[in-house]
């Protein structure tokens, strides 16, 4: 698992060898940014949540993003996340939180979010909480896009509030782009 491009091109991450946590594959993060950057140029702040090894936020630094924000609930996997924002050399633009997803998404005040990345464990309920969430949460703003990494048997199910704009399938993985529609 490496950066595939940008300032940090060619930088190979660190990843646990622990079954539980699933690294996006540098496949999937090829074809999640050659989707992406059609959609939407990189805003200037970004959300990385159930960030494991922090691999797509930090693909976001090193392509230009000016900010991050990680979400990572677990402790030992955080150590690979800061491990890895260190060896890349944006530390300077990521904030790291210890925290679970929602409990975050709930409590925190920032600035509001227009791209987010969520890797949620596969075949929870964690997927279609995140999206229920995106769709009434203030902190998401009309407009906004959440790239959602689920298991190839995911279904999202409809909402008038959420579009699914496209979704590419990568071996046993799909990336949802979804899109929080603007308000009439």
């Amino acid at each position: 698992m490496r950066v595939i491009a940008g300032s940090a091109k060619g930088t190979k991450l660190f990843a646990p060898d622990h079954s539980g946590l699933r690294p996006t594959t540098d496949r999937a993060k090829q074809v999640l940014f050659d989707t992406l950057l059609p959609i939407m140029a990189l805003p200037d702040f970004i959300v990385d949540l159930f960030a494991g090894t922090g691999a797509l936020g930090i693909e976001a630094l090193s392509r230009g993003a000016k900010q991050a924000v990680f979400v990572e609930k677990s402790t030992k996997t955080l150590n690979y996340l800061n491990r890895n924002l260190d060896k890349t050399h944006l530390r300077s633009k990521a904030t790291v939180f210890c925290s679970d997803a929602f409990v975050f998404l709930k409590q925190e005040r920032m600035q509001t979010i227009e791209l987010a990345f969520a890797d949620p464990p596969y075949g929870t309920a964690d997927a279609p909480k995140l999206l229920s969430l995106f769709a009434k949460n203030d902190a998401f703003v009309a407009g906004a896009i959440l790239v959602l990494e689920e298991s190839s048997r995911f279904v999202p199910q409809p909402d008038d509030e959420i579009e699914l704009l496209t979704e590419k399938r990568v071996g046993d993985t799909k990336l949802f782009f979804m899109h929080k529609r603007k308000i009439a």
